[in-house]
């Protein structure tokens, strides 16, 4: 079986990925700031090792390195890219976007390798980002879910306001925090609206069937922090399709979807209130609760 490991140090800039062939651990490492990332490494059906990462420096993948360019002097580059080292160790950059613009958050794959990548983006000037074969991303503050095909093709994008409207000289970020494939074909995938006073759909939970139509949206009122580790952000929904989220906030109580969850009041010192909950595959609400203090992770064993 194989098993992966993902680590986290500062120390200088890069992001690098490593397969061992023949078993043992498959992993990846960040190194330097959060403009240096691993979003997803994870496996199709023939054993190739799937990877999506982001930089502004370089990046070192089974000997191939990803070299950034200046997008003007001084001035550096972010790049996103889809690769594959294969069961036999080659090193393939599938697709690569060179984008200050955009940056990929969280990925996911099928069992036959297509990639699901979620990202905040703007298109500033009107001009339309272009991801090849006829798929474009336009607007300003929006999120995306984009489907490649396993050689990299964009198949489809959706984009998402998640109720927000931009606001000029105003800093709004819209992120993807989470997204994940069913065992039905279906796409899940949280995203959150950042840096906003006023938005009515702050922390969202949309489900996609597989062509990216939405299928249903859940959201929260109040601005939740997910956390999650990297290798985490695409388990969070099991093989029934029940989704499970775990977050934390300021207030005392939130509203989601229309229901008022608050947590419980205790005397302790800690200023954070978590709540964790769970939904069908409708969207639903199955269960939820709340306490006082900050939960750190979710993983969801999809049995």
């Amino acid at each position: 079986m194989k098993r992966i490991f993902t680590f986290f140090f500062s120390l200088i800039f890069t992001t690098a990925s490593f397969a061992q062939i023949g078993g043992g651990w498959d992993w990846a490492y960040n190194t330097g700031s959060i403009s240096h990332d691993t979003k997803y490494i994870g496996y199709n059906a023939n054993g190739d090792m799937l990877i999506v990462a982001s930089t502004n420096a370089a990046s070192y993948l089974g000997g191939t390195t990803v070299t950034v360019p200046d997008i003007a002097p001084n001035t550096p580059g972010q790049q996103s890219y889809l690769a594959k080292i294969s069961a036999t160790g080659t090193t393939t950059i599938i697709r690569s976007f060179l984008n200050p613009y955009f940056t990929f958050n969280v990925a996911t794959t099928d069992a036959v390798g297509n990639f699901y990548v979620g990202m905040g983006y703007s298109a500033f000037g009107g001009v339309p980002i272009n991801l090849g074969n006829g798929v474009t991303l336009d607007g300003l503050t929006k999120a995306a879910i984009v489907k490649f095909s396993p050689t990299g093709v964009a198949l489809w994008a959706k984009s998402f306001d998640l109720g927000v409207t931009h606001v000029p000289n105003i800093t709004a970020n819209l992120e993807v925090l989470k997204i994940a494939f069913s065992a039905a074909g279906n796409i899940f995938f949280v995203a959150a609206a950042n840096n906003l006073t006023s938005s009515p759909s702050r922390f969202s939970i949309i489900k996609l069937d597989g062509n990216g139509n939405t299928l249903w949206t859940r959201y929260s009122s109040v601005t939740l922090i997910t956390q999650a580790a990297n290798y985490n952000k695409d388990k969070f929904i099991d093989n029934d399709e029940n989704v499970y989220l775990a977050a934390y906030t300021s207030a005392t109580s939130i509203v989601f979807n229309g229901e008022t969850v608050t947590a419980p009041s205790v005397t302790l010192d800690s200023p954070a209130y978590s709540f964790y909950m769970s939904l069908d595959g409708n969207g639903n609400k199955r269960w939820s609760n709340g306490f006082r203090g900050v939960i750190s992770n979710l993983v969801v064993d999809k049995l």
